[in-house]
C-alpha cells in the first residue's frame, strides 16, 4: 500500500504532467478506500 502511495507521489512530482493534477483527488479517494477496506 505504502508502495503504491509513493508511486502517486512520484508521478505527481513530474514536470509537465497536468494529467497527475486531475486525477489527484480521484487517487487518493481509491487509497482512502483501500486503507478503510484493509481495517
Amino acid at each position: 500500500m505504502l508502495h503504491n502511495y509513493l508511486q502517486v507521489i512520484s508521478i505527481i512530482h513530474r514536470p509537465n504532467n497536468n494529467i497527475a493534477t486531475v486525477k489527484l483527488p480521484i487517487i487518493f479517494g481509491v487509497i482512502h478506500l483501500q486503507l478503510r477496506f484493509q481495517d
